[in-house]
């Protein structure tokens, strides 16, 4: 009886198990495949690279004297014909740098024309340029192309740019910074019927974390010298981790996407002039031996928090566009997992 009343209650509790383990789900996140979609950080970064593209053109546009920019100026290989030329008209308050069937210096082709107005500068400091304290411009393109983009202020929305330097600032005891506030859109069209599109929609602060040095800004007289520059781009934020809550814009799969990418040392873009393929010798030497690269990274290193559509659905992707070598790659991590990431040129 004893033997029946144990092999009975073993019985319970063995079905009791067995229930509770069938019942047992599996945590849906450890269920789904590993998640490999890279196009969208590819996207983000590029859009980054083409806004801050723009802001450069504008700055070394508007101070240059000649047509021969620093980092956008036409290269030796370009075709013959084809021209960079700068135009500063200070009754409009105007500058205007047009491209024709121009291959630049960066290794880029470019056509049409961007616009600086900067009539909208400070009166009280009477800014005409760039680096000048209360200097604010407004961008607009004149059927621009890079490559295979044409780039357009999105539905007519605003591109601005604010000198933050304070009143009569030394140059010496200054970092110079810029806020950008810009709505693009990049389309690329592949055939006659099918094009792809891309826009971006935020904030950005630019600085030269080295203006301070009398080689890059040698007096508020003197034009800033971009081939000694150390440019940074990045975000508001202060807090690495910070929500992710406004969209920043639209990938090519046409997902909106929101980016983080925090005014914080180590996560801030920069951007280096020696990444060539002309293989130009920039910073301002004339007789060292030009390093010709295999593809153009204009931002050497730098990290993105990006989350592309909803939360939840995709996951969170972290962008590390490495330890500010000059070539095309970067790294991209989800879920925790680790990826090589090759970046559009």
């Amino acid at each position: 009886m004893k033997l029946k009343q144990f092999a009975y209650g073993f019985s319970i509790v063995a079905s009791a198990l067995l229930l509770t383990t069938s019942c047992k789900k599996e945590d849906p996140v450890k269920q789904r495949e590993p998640d490999k979609e890279f196009i969208s950080a590819v996207d983000a970064v590029f859009l980054e690279e083409m806004v801050n593209d723009v802001v450069l053109i504008a700055a070394q546009g508007n101070e240059s004297i000649t047509s021969d920019m620093d980092f956008y100026g036409k290269a030796t290989n370009s075709p013959a014909g084809s021209s960079v030329t700068v135009v500063n008209n200070p009754i409009s308050e105007v500058t205007t740098i047009t491209f024709s069937n121009a291959i630049c210096k960066d290794g880029r082709k470019r056509n049409g024309a961007i616009t600086v107005d900067y009539s909208m500068s400070s009166t009280v400091t009477n800014a005409t340029e760039f680096r000048q304290s209360g200097f604010k411009a407004e961008i607009n393109f004149l059927n621009y192309t890079v490559d295979d983009w044409i780039l357009s202020r999105n539905g007519g929305d605003k591109f601005v740019i604010t000198n933050l330097a304070p009143a009569a600032y030394v140059p010496s005891l200054t970092v110079l910074s810029w806020n950008v506030d810009a709505h693009i859109g990049l389309t690329k069209i592949i055939t006659q019927t099918v094009s792809l599109q891309l826009t971006w929609k935020d904030t950005r602060k630019m600085s030269l974390s080295n203006s301070t040095s009398s080689v890059v800004l040698a007096n508020n007289a003197s034009p800033i010298d971009w081939d000694f520059a150390n440019i940074q781009w990045y975000g508001s934020q202060t807090d690495p981790n910070a929500k992710i809550n406004v969209i920043t814009g639209k990938t090519g799969q046409a997902e909106n996407y929101t980016t983080v990418i925090p005014d914080i040392d180590g996560w801030r873009f920069t951007k280096s002039a020696f990444c060539s393929p002309m293989g130009t010798a920039f910073q301002g030497t004339t007789s060292a031996t030009p390093v010709f690269y295999e593809e153009y990274h204009p931002f050497t290193s730098g990290m993105m928090r990006l989350q592309v559509g909803t939360i939840g659905i995709k996951d969170e992707r972290r962008v590390d566009l490495g330890p500010g070598l000059c070539d095309n790659k970067g790294i991209i991590t989800i879920r925790g997992i680790t990826y090589p990431l090759d970046l559009r040129d």
